[in-house]
């Protein structure tokens, strides 16, 4: 079982943004401090990883929502989520057909029952996703990260503990960090090592650095600081003339993406279903070709990597 620190830069990358005070009641020694995460998301309460981070930290992610909210198009934006609802609608609505499709040879008899269970718990991803607070543009410039950690990370690790739910030969469980035990192995002002063990697992060994008020893993510290500067600069890269491209290449692929789901979700069986399927490849892989080649209209990759949405 991995160390649960370790969540840090996983849960933390996957949501790129945000600002609230810090929670009142975390605690000041590392062994205490990691046990605390543990617990808090053993109960499925995501807003402690908000919590644990330094303030400075907090501020960081806060700038880079506001800066990347300057250079993504607020109606595109909203179209995104739009989609996503959309996506969640025909899972549910249609799952029938997606387990018993024939396209590609169809998927493995033997697997379906499991694809079944699933489907209601990826659907309940994106449909959370798609009306939270990021949902709009004026979400994402007045972003307070503690709302969004404990609306999307708490919502992930539901997912990520339903789904581990369905394998019956699983051991996996989040709730098992509750026994989560920890042992300060050695200890200064600023630094630590601890030793953390998971019921039927060895122990790990990590070393944490106190960062203002909170102890962090050494390695997630470590690259807080370029990671960070990295996504101002590229950000900073991006030019008006390249928020203006990606508009309107943004704009075509939603339009393409639209129609392809206003195809499929008008299928009303399994043929019309998989002819909706089939006809959508050739838009989609022509989309697909379109992003490639153009970019965002600059060929700059710093400024490839800082806008991420449309």
């Amino acid at each position: 079982m991995m160390n649960i620190m370790r969540l840090f830069p996983v849960l933390l990358l996957i949501s790129p943004l945000f600002g609230t005070p810090p929670s009142t009641s975390y605690p000041d020694e590392p062994d205490a401090a990691v046990r605390f995460v543990a617990n808090q998301l053993a109960a499925m309460n995501g807003e402690v990883l908000w919590d644990a981070l330094p303030e400075s930290y907090q501020a960081d992610i806060t700038n880079l929502a506001k800066r990347s909210s300057e250079k993504i198009d607020a109606e595109n934006y909203g179209r995104t989520f739009v989609l996503l609802a959309r996506i969640a609608g025909l899972i549910e609505n249609k799952s029938d057909f997606i387990c018993h499709t024939k396209l590609g040879g169809g998927l493995p008899e033997e697997s379906l029952p499991e694809i079944k269970r699933a489907l209601p718990l990826l659907s309940t991803l994106l449909r959370d996703f798609s009306t939270g607070a990021i949902s709009t543009h004026a979400g994402l410039q007045d972003f307070d990260g503690r709302v969004f950690f404990e609306e999307f990370t708490t919502g992930l690790l539901r997912f990520i503990e339903a789904s581990a739910n369905l394998d019956a030969a699983s051991t996996f469980s989040i709730s098992d960090l509750a026994s989560l035990e920890v042992k300060v192995v050695d200890q200064d002002v600023n630094t630590a090592s601890l030793e953390t063990v998971l019921p039927g697992s060895a122990p790990e060994r990590e070393d944490y650095v106190r960062v203002e008020d909170r102890w962090l893993p050494l390695p997630f510290a470590e690259m807080w600081g370029a990671e960070i500067s990295k996504a101002n600069s590229s950000l900073q890269a991006v030019t008006a003339e390249q928020v203006n491209a990606n508009k309107v290449q943004a704009g075509m692929i939603l339009g393409i993406l639209e129609g392809v789901m206003s195809q499929i979700e008008g299928a009303d069986s399994q043929e019309s279903f998989d002819r909706a399927l089939q006809g959508a490849v050739i838009p989609i892989m022509g989309m697909l070709m379109m992003g490639g080649d153009s970019g965002l209209g600059s060929g700059n990759p710093a400024a490839q990597d800082a806008v991420t949405a449309p």
